[in-house]
């Protein structure tokens, strides 16, 4: 059961007001069992529930309506009297409850998010295989163009930049001229 102090902290009430319902609900349970305990004096007649046909059937001089009326009154008297120490419990209950499934639903996240995080460091070592900008900028200017030279047994070669020039091989000369053709050079 719930301290003074603990009840009037959760109904929000004054602890003198606390235990004045205390002692009433007390008087109320010792003058209910006395009532109870006379009008069932001289042996019980059979039990009826109140609100029963039974209940109603019987005579309004019956005593045990009396009874009956009692026995419901003092049922509600100590479930309302356990209602604070009751809406405790739940609470607690209900806390208790959703720190489970908080608990529950964050494992739940974290296996998700570490699939996810997986994926993401997949994706970032095949990007570690990509060259930059920098790298492909600075493998591009390590690259030195090769001097165009014509050889002996092939063919000329074009100029790149000079559009309709080749370049042959004359006389062990790198020679170029406006054609493929070598006609009219001295061989």
């Amino acid at each position: 059961m719930l301290s003074i102090q603990e009840e009037a902290q959760v109904t929000g009430l004054p602890e003198n007001v606390v235990w004045a319902l205390r002692a009433a609900n007390e008087a109320a349970r010792r003058w209910a069992t006395a009532q109870i305990a006379a009008l069932t004096a001289d042996g019980p007649d059979g039990e009826v529930q109140y609100g029963s046909p039974e209940w109603v059937a019987l005579p309004v001089a019956d005593r045990r309506r009396n009874v009956a009326l009692l026995r419901a009154a003092e049922a509600w008297r100590s479930h309302s009297a356990g209602l604070a120490e009751r809406v405790v419990w739940q609470i607690e209950a209900d806390v208790a409850a959703g720190e489970l499934a908080r608990e529950e639903h964050r494992a739940e996240w974290d296996t998700q998010q570490a699939e996810e995080w997986q994926l993401i460091a997949r994706w970032a070592r095949g990007l570690a295989s990509v060259p930059t900008t920098d790298e492909r900028l600075a493998a591009r200017a390590a690259v030195q163009p090769r001097a165009v030279r014509a050889d002996a047994g092939w063919p000329p070669v074009a100029i790149p930049g000079r559009p309709g020039w080749w370049r042959h091989l004359i006389d062990g000369q790198q020679v170029d001229l406006p054609s493929r053709d070598r006609t009219g050079v001295a061989a």
